[in-house]
């Protein structure tokens, strides 16, 4: 299946299948919303962008959220891994949403807030982990720099 679109540079791309996930619920805030494209870029890895795919404005960027912090868990609530058909941890890609600073060293992750998608069937949902002490604004840079000592070569 090919669905085509112009996005706000005009440019049109293709949208594949395997890009797609329907967030049933939409995300807080753009509940109308239900259907997003997720894709990355070679030039900007590790974001990706998540954009609707019916609503020509509307997109996020977002990072897997291990890569953020290595040590990051998410206990979700049984009505959430049931709407998602979720069998399996393995089968739970989590991302989170990216909040550009005025610097690179101010761009910041939401950790209490993950995207949850089930790879298998690409349903998504946006989980609030209440309760939790997760950031909301957990600064990421760090996390993102090349190890100390190493060198970067052409």
């Amino acid at each position: 299946m090919e669905i085509r679109r112009d996005n706000a540079l005009r440019s049109v791309y293709p949208i594949e299948p395997e890009t797609l996930v329907e967030f049933a619920r939409g995300i807080p805030g753009f509940e109308q919303i239900a259907q997003y494209r997720i894709h990355g870029l070679d030039a900007v890895r590790p974001f990706m962008f998540m954009e609707a795919v019916r609503s020509e404005n509307v997109s996020f960027v977002c990072i897997d959220a291990f890569v953020v912090t290595r040590d990051y868990s998410v206990r979700l609530p049984a009505a959430v891994t049931e709407r998602l058909g979720l069998d399996s941890e393995d089968d739970a890609v989590v991302l989170c949403l990216v909040t550009i600073g005025d610097t690179v060293q101010s761009t910041t992750a939401n950790l209490m807030c993950p995207l949850v998608i089930n790879r298998r069937n690409r349903r998504g949902e946006q989980v609030i982990l209440d309760g939790s002490d997760l950031p909301v604004r957990y600064a990421i840079w760090q996390a993102l720099q090349p190890t100390v000592g190493a060198t970067v070569r052409p």
